[in-house]
């Protein structure tokens, strides 16, 4: 998904299960993307993460 993304452009990645968020974050960021901010209602988590 990364390469869809601009260079400086934000992508958010939703529908995460908050036990799986870091595991996402960790490959996220292996993909060029750098963690931005975690919000999360429930048991659910949105991550927001810019391309660089």
């Amino acid at each position: 998904m990364a390469d869809l993304v601009e260079p400086g452009g934000v992508i958010i990645l939703a529908g995460i299960l908050a036990e799986q968020a870091d595991g996402v974050i960790d490959s996220a960021g292996k993909h060029g993307l750098t963690f931005v901010e975690k919000r999360q209602s429930g048991d659910w988590v949105a991550l927001v993460c810019r391309c660089e």
